[in-house]
């Protein structure tokens, strides 16, 4: 629900110098200028600012602490010793995949999502698909081969957009090639393997290991980035003053009134469907949804030496502390996960109701009849959700949040449509306001805004969770959401770690569900479209009345209230721009409601006016995408899609049936334009 920019590389003077050596590169196309550039990167890399090192010397260490042990001791016993006897029995594929998971942390973060696929490409590269074959590997090889791929992609992750700016997607694949394999030359010749084949890994620690590779292969990586976190205190007014260690927090405060720092008009809407006071847990979900939105909107990421990886320790005021304290580790995880962060999260006693009204309401909205919320961003996938659950008899509650003034008018009238053309069933939508301002302590201030705000949809499904336990103990919450977008398999290197959120993620999803469920909270969230593409869905509903009538003004736009790609000439807002990433899929999905001759500009056109702009970045990563498609097997995509985030073996293939037939709709959407044929 949502997309945001990419990882942007990291400013330090090093990154500096070895932008301007990639530049010259690209220029020249010399031996020299391409010796300088590595050299470079390898200096940025070393200078403490690259994103990655921590999760990938851990992940590659923890291999190869595992490799070893199962060498020297057997595999149940190495099972035993990495505290996962729950795997002795299962088929060697499957506790391979398994240990991948843990290792890197489910891809939670950017630096994991890094070393899953770095790991996964090495034991690619050396054929070892199952833990069999694991334990049967020359240490050395797997130690060179793991570096190796790690330093690849993080060259790509910095460099690949510059790179493919202005080029075709062969031509961009082709500077990536003879770059990835002069790392390669560079790294295995480098490489001793004396270490290695003396030290015990068990004993030492085999992350040290890899540290120790990564610095004598190419002077890569050489410490641990670092960076101190960011310590965040949620306060509520007249609570109790923090302890002692908080200090020095940055404070923002969660009050119904215009000096908060965190705001929101959801409690308004509670108190219209007749809740004078808030049930606590309910109210607290809430609270944690939007503590983590004002965060994830008010902390820069370029405040921190990667440009991305943000460390932010919080403290939250909750009524049920004993329930929360029991699941701040899985609070932890999940928003790591969801975000790309690193979080440490901690609750403390609140004193004063957030959602508690003195008053009886005088207006009250009537709910009765509906059955089930679902989110509602006024985009076509929340739209065709809302049909198709008006198609199987439900009544829905539809909960959006009222980012931009003009959003709600229509989210309205989209409402208004669904109850002429079920007259037999109800339809009410609610949408809620909701901001946060810079926190505040004595002495400074955080004003730089955040853009990328992957917490958003944690916020829109909190809100919805609250109203569904006002209306009933198990009325159900959905999230429509295309399994394309939604599993946000990284259009490039490059992208990893951006685009759209992981909210609709399987893993989050079940993470989320089963948290909820430890509190008592009994709405369970679902995704009916997780298997779907976007195509798929709008073809499910496109002959009913409802979609025909209005589906033309869903808003799938990543920036629709920026009119500079509007070419009519209208400065009015929202608008669809036409070429950023979620725009491209959108078109692919109505290719069979409706004809590409009205479109105003072509993919082409659009390329040789805006080549050198930042405005066609989505385009040329899309076009990239599918050009890697095209040569990629299908176990290569199935690692892009385990690289995702902790899937079973049927969701792998679920998603990878997804993920070729959205790919093909892409192709099928471009095939007209001859003049884009060269960038794929």
């Amino acid at each position: 629900m949502g997309t945001s920019k990419g990882y942007i590389p990291p400013t330090k003077p090093e990154w500096s110098n070895a932008k301007r050596a990639i530049s010259s590169f690209l220029r020249n196309r010399d031996a020299d200028s391409r010796v300088n550039a590595i050299q470079k990167f390898g200096e940025a890399m070393s200078s403490g600012a690259a994103v990655g090192t921590t999760s990938f010397a851990n992940a590659a260490g923890n291999i190869l602490g595992f490799a070893y042990d199962i060498r020297q001791q057997g595999l149940e016993q190495g099972l035993i010793d990495f505290g996962r006897s729950d795997l002795i029995g299962k088929s060697s594929n499957e506790i391979l995949h398994e240990l991948l998971y843990q290792f890197t942390n489910n891809s939670s973060s950017l630096e994991d999502s890094l070393a899953a696929d770095s790991l996964s490409q090495a034991l690619d590269n050396l054929q070892i698909d199952s833990v069999d074959q694991l334990g049967n590997v020359d240490l050395d090889s797997l130690l060179r081969e793991m570096v190796t791929s790690f330093v690849q992609i993080s060259f790509d992750v910095n460099f690949e957009e510059k790179i493919g700016k202005g080029r075709t997607s062969n031509e961009k694949f082709e500077i990536l090639d003879e770059m990835h394999s002069y790392i390669a030359d560079a790294l295995h010749d480098s490489l001793s393997d004396k270490e290695i084949k003396q030290i015990n890994l068990k004993d030492i620690g085999a992350a040290n290991v890899v540290k120790e590779a990564l610095n004598e292969a190419y002077d890569v990586c050489a410490r641990f980035y670092g960076g101190q976190p960011n310590e965040i205190l949620d306060k509520k007014r007249n609570d109790a003053d923090p302890d002692i260690e908080w200090n020095d927090a940055y404070i923002l405060t969660l009050n119904r009134d215009s000096k908060s720092t965190i705001y929101s008009g959801l409690p308004n809407i509670w108190y219209h469907l007749g809740q004078q006071r808030m049930n606590s847990i309910y109210e607290d979900l809430f609270v944690i949804g939007l503590s983590v939105f004002a965060l994830d909107k008010r902390i820069s990421r370029s405040l921190f030496l990667d440009s991305w990886t943000r460390k932010i320790e919080v403290s939250i005021p909750v009524l049920e502390r004993d329930k929360w304290d029991n699941c701040k580790i899985q609070w932890s995880k999940i928003l790591s996960f969801l975000t790309g962060d690193e979080w440490k999260v901690s609750f403390r006693q609140a004193t004063t109701e957030y959602g508690s009204h003195k008053n009886k309401n005088r207006k009250y909205i009537d709910l009765s009849g509906c059955d089930c919320v679902s989110l509602f961003s006024g985009g076509l996938d929340s739209y065709c959700g809302a049909i198709k659950l008006l198609q199987e008899g439900h009544s829905p509650v539809l909960v959006g949040h009222n980012e931009y003034p003009k959003l709600r008018y229509i989210q309205e009238q989209f409402c208004e449509n669904f109850n002429e053309c079920f007259p037999s069933q109800k339809s009410v939508f609610l949408g809620f306001t909701a901001g946060a301002r810079a926190p505040f302590k004595t002495d400074e201030q955080l004003c730089r805004v955040e853009n990328t705000s992957r917490g958003r949809s944690l916020l829109f499904l909190c809100a919805a969770v609250s109203i569904a336990g006002i209306m009933g103990k198990q009325v159900p919450v959905y999230i429509p959401e295309n399994g394309f977008i939604g599993l946000n398999v990284a259009l490039t290197n490059g992208r990893k770690g951006s685009c759209s959120t992981r909210t609709t993620h399987p893993y989050f999803l079940n993470s989320l569900n089963e948290l909820i469920a430890s509190v008592g909270i009994q709405n369970h969230i679902s995704n009916f479209f997780a298997f779907n593409t976007k195509r798929e869905i709008v073809n499910m509903v496109s002959e009913t009345d409802a979609f025909k009538r209005c589906y033309k003004n869903t808003i799938s736009c990543s920036h629709p209230c920026v009119a500079r790609y509007n070419r009519v000439g209208s400065r009015e807002y929202p608008v669809n721009c036409g070429f950023c990433y979620p725009c491209i899929i959108r078109k692919s999905s109505l290719q069979d409601v409706e004809s590409k001759e009205n479109e105003v500009r072509k993919a082409s056109e659009f390329i040789e006016a805006e080549a050198d702009k930042n405005k066609s970045a989505d385009l040329f990563a899309v076009l990239s995408s599918i050009h890697r498609y095209k040569n990629f097997s299908d176990k290569e995509i199935e690692r892009l899609i385990r690289c995702t985030g902790k899937l079973d073996f049927e969701e792998v293939q679920a998603f990878k049936r997804v993920y070729k037939q959205g790919m093909n709709d892409l192709i099928e959407y471009f095939s007209d334009d001859s003049k884009i044929e060269a960038y794929m």
